[in-house]
């Protein structure tokens, strides 16, 4: 297991642990960026894995000849889904990157004040670490070039992903 997927472990334990992780805002704002830095690292690892399976996919792919000048369209389709899963997950950490981030300090204090709004930012927070590292995790334990399955079963891990990064950015936005 690498360094940033055992971090993303431990602080997502450590969250759901803490009694108050968000104790002050130099910490507020440290954890906020090591979360994003995290789980976007997370993202772009499994971007990576995809992209090493495109491109294994297509150098194995047999050269363009006279009675063959292009490939099936079943192995275009194929090389185009492992590109298209690549960039997909690089958006998405880059999305993760730039989520929005409360605009004062006094935003700031009134989350780590009420323990409602800090326990939601906890449980978002929590749930990013974790989603990241099971998509993650699953992306380095399959062969993506060769699964029948991996668009479904990569739906079936963003779509928790992306429903918390949504909620997330719409309640921070709502909290004044």
């Amino acid at each position: 297991m690498d360094r940033a997927s055992e971090q993303i472990r431990r602080v997502a334990g450590w969250f759901k642990t803490a009694d108050n992780p968000y104790a002050s805002p130099q910490s507020m704002r440290q954890l906020d960026g090591m979360i994003r830095n995290q789980v976007a690292s997370a993202l772009s690892e499994a971007a990576a894995c995809w992209r090493l399976a495109y491109t294994a996919y297509h150098q194995a792919m047999p050269p363009a000849s006279r009675e063959a000048p292009f490939p099936p369209p079943e192995q275009m389709a194929r090389l185009n889904a492992l590109r298209h899963i690549a960039d997909q997950l690089s958006n998405l950490a880059a999305t993760v990157q730039a989520l929005p981030a409360p605009a004062n300090d006094r935003v700031w204090q009134r989350i780590r004040d009420q323990r409602q709004l800090l326990e939601m930012l906890v449980e978002y927070d929590a749930l990013l670490a974790e989603y990241a590292e099971v998509l993650n995790h699953w992306s380095q334990s399959i062969d993506p070039a060769t699964s029948p399955h991996s668009q479904t079963e990569l739906a079936e891990h963003l779509t928790p992903l992306a429903k918390v990064l949504r909620e997330r950015s719409e309640w921070l936005r709502s909290v004044r």
